[in-house]
């Protein structure tokens, strides 16, 4: 057997194990960050769907889930189920707003529709001119590799400058009392041309049982 072919063999089969799908489910995850994002979805029994089909919402960005998440409606108090796109980066969203995920988000879908006006279905949730809307691709989140961050006063503002410049822009918030923790930041509508972004929280109430949660996650991952 030749040189040349035993070293591409080596090469190869060294490639292939570089190469590690982790599988929950019955779904194939390009990482464990992904796979550990679903196992913990479910325990927070939230419907979540893996790299949806949604092109037809957005130009040259591929969410990494589709997470149906509840609120409450104002007036009736009934439940009510908004589906969330999602991004998932290996990396600290507290320590800086990811401003370079933000506007590849944007850019993929800016507000060129009908404006359709939900929030006073869930005001509450809403800081400042915040608007949730009827389109499901106006609403975002990006996720880090943790849900547990410490609490920040700040919202972002993504805002086209020019049709091609995207700017972003700091929008402190008022204090508020027993702030707690955050797990990332959503996006929802505020102008045509803009997007508020502000923290998210995907867990419970208590930020040791949430660790506990992301813990269970791992191991449920590891076991399947």
């Amino acid at each position: 057997m030749s040189t040349y072919l035993n070293n591409y063999r080596k090469k190869t089969s060294y490639n292939f194990q570089k190469v590690k799908a982790f599988q929950y489910r019955g779904v194939n995850f390009k990482s464990q960050l992904e796979a550990r994002w679903a196992a913990y979805f479910d325990l927070l029994d939230l419907d979540w769907e893996y790299t949806p089909h949604c092109q037809e919402g957005f130009t040259g960005w591929f969410p990494k889930f589709k997470v149906g998440l509840r609120f409450v409606r104002n007036v009736t108090n009934e439940w009510l189920y908004l589906d969330f796109y999602c991004e998932v980066e290996p990396i600290d969203v507290s320590s800086k707003f990811p401003s370079g995920i933000a506007k590849k988000i944007m850019c993929a879908h800016p507000f060129n529709h009908e404006f359709v006006d939900l929030s006073e279905l869930c005001s509450e949730f809403l800081p400042g001119q915040a608007v949730i809307t009827e389109c499901p691709y106006d609403r975002t989140i990006i996720l880090g590799n943790s849900p547990i961050f410490p609490w920040t006063e700040n919202c972002y503002i993504t805002k086209f400058k020019t049709v091609s410049q995207i700017e972003t822009l700091c929008d402190p918030q008022p204090p508020i009392e027993n702030p707690g923790y955050f797990s990332g930041w959503y996006s929802i509508g505020l102008q045509r041309d803009a997007r508020l972004w502000c923290t998210s929280l995907l867990g419970v109430s208590s930020q040791e049982e949430t660790q506990k949660l992301w813990e269970q996650a791992l191991d449920i991952i590891h076991h399947v």
